[in-house]
């Protein structure tokens, strides 16, 4: 019993140093993407509502689920509307 209860401390060990060094080493990458968002901005997605780009804002893609958009900024890729309308008086890129 005793060496089956060290196994298992052992393997408890060895997965939270795994987890600590996985961690580590994926930290640096997770804040590298978050301080470049791109020539295309940042997407914005919207499950229920009103999707508004204003004047002068510029997003990548813009997607909304159950409700209107309206893009008077710009869009740079595509812009997906499901059970809505849109109205267009600014620029998308892919339409």
């Amino acid at each position: 019993m005793k060496v089956r209860a060290r196994t298992t401390h052992g393997r408890l060990l060895s997965a939270a140093i795994v987890a600590a060094s996985l961690a580590i080493v994926a930290a640096p990458s997770a804040f590298a993407q978050d301080e470049s968002t791109g020539p295309a901005g940042d997407d914005q997605i919207v499950l229920t509502g009103e999707l508004l780009v204003p004047e002068g804002e510029t997003v990548g893609t813009a997607v909304i689920f159950n409700g209107d958009a309206t893009i008077e900024g710009t869009v740079t890729k595509s812009v997906v509307v499901f059970n809505g309308d849109v109205e267009i008086a600014g620029t998308v890129g892919d339409d």
